[in-house]
């Protein structure tokens, strides 16, 4: 327990020193620090630092789970994106691939890749933009700034822009370098999953050391208490919309909706990592209680179910209709994967944690 706090304390001075780290602008190369990583030419620098949490959330709220920060710097101008990570992971916050049009009032920042974006109204915040255009037109009022990296600035003579207007049509950065080209919105999508991925072999690595029995009983339970995990699973998707409605409707629902919320969660995390670690069992022909046996097959498990939606990812990049069409379908089969896993390890969980009960 101690080692945990003491990894914690670390993950949030890791924000601390990033938000203390000097404005002044770099000599040329590539800089990599601990949640830091920012490339220069000498003329003009990119900068992406990320953290476990943050007190200011930008535009988006007073605090920011898994916060990212974007920063572009030239000459003395300096434009800053806030992000919440977590929004990230959820395919929020950003857009990938898609345009953006804004023909009403908006507030918050606007981030889009590999899709044009149309401002034809007021927006309180900054605008930017990843291998692809903008176009401002003549209604346009754009509070912060207008970052195009590896696009095109349209903009009508009557549109305003308080934060100035700043285009690279050409990133010559490396590693970052794809993020202004056309490929920026598969990038971002493949960095999401890979995220996604750590995260969850991070969670393996803790359910292993401090549920270790817990997550050995219900990976066994995958096999042996099916019927009862199937009818669960049948059972809470009929009450949980009616639970949820009902406390969403009452004054003090509100207060328990998220703990009913957090308990969902975490039962189908921790049930679908089990279902992993037995999935990783059966593919290595063997068995074991052990936490390096529990983790090695856990993270089998995960590698085989998330290979599809990023080798659906990684076939979007290349051109012709085949790979378009064979990332479509590698992209719903690792949906499909991971909704099957997370309802199986509802449902296995929960009969786990009930068989349990009864025991006692």
């Amino acid at each position: 327990m101690k080692r945990l706090v003491i990894v914690l304390i670390a993950l949030l001075a890791i924000f601390t020193a990033i938000r203390a780290y000097t404005q002044t602008a770099r000599a040329s190369g590539v800089d990599v620090a601990p949640g830091l990583v920012e490339v220069s030419d000498g003329r003009s620098s990119l900068g992406l630092g990320f953290g476990l949490l943050s007190s200011d959330g930008g535009r988006q709220g007073p605090w920011s789970v898994l916060p990212v920060v974007l920063q572009y710097r030239s000459g003395s101008s300096t434009v800053t994106l806030s992000l919440h990570g977590l929004s990230f992971l959820l395919n929020g916050g950003i857009s990938l691939g898609r345009e953006i049009v804004i023909d009403r009032p908006t507030v918050g920042d606007v981030l889009s890749a590999g899709g044009p974006v149309t401002v034809a109204a007021r927006l309180d915040g900054d605008v930017w933009v990843l291998g692809s255009d903008v176009r401002l037109t003549a209604k346009a009022v754009v509070t912060g700034s207008v970052v195009a990296i590896g696009g095109r600035v349209t903009a009508d003579p009557k549109a305003r822009v308080s934060g100035g207007v700043h285009r690279l049509a050409e990133l010559k950065l490396p590693f970052i370098g794809v993020l202004g080209t056309r490929f920026s919105a598969a990038a971002l999508a493949f960095a999401r999953g890979a995220l996604v991925f750590v995260l969850a072999v991070g969670a393996l690595l803790a359910a292993v050391f401090y549920l270790t029995r817990l997550l050995a009983g219900t990976a066994a339970a995958a096999s042996t208490r099916w019927r009862e995990s199937l009818i669960t699973v049948a059972v809470a998707a009929a009450v949980l919309p009616i639970a949820t409605a009902l406390l969403a409707a009452s004054v003090g629902g509100i207060f328990f909706l998220p703990f009913l919320v957090l308990a969902v969660a975490s039962i189908a995390i921790l049930g679908g990592l089990a279902l992993c670690v037995r999935l990783g069992a059966w593919m290595r022909r063997g068995t074991g209680e052990t936490p390096f046996f529990l983790f090695t097959s856990g993270l089998l498990g995960l590698f085989v179910v998330s290979f599809p939606g990023l080798a659906g990812v990684a076939a979007a990049l290349f051109r012709g209709e085949a790979a378009a069409a064979v990332a479509g379908v590698l992209r719903s089969v690792g949906a499909v994967a991971a909704l099957v896993l997370l309802a199986w390890g509802f449902g296995t969980g929960l009969a786990q944690i009930r068989a349990g009960q009864r025991k006692g």
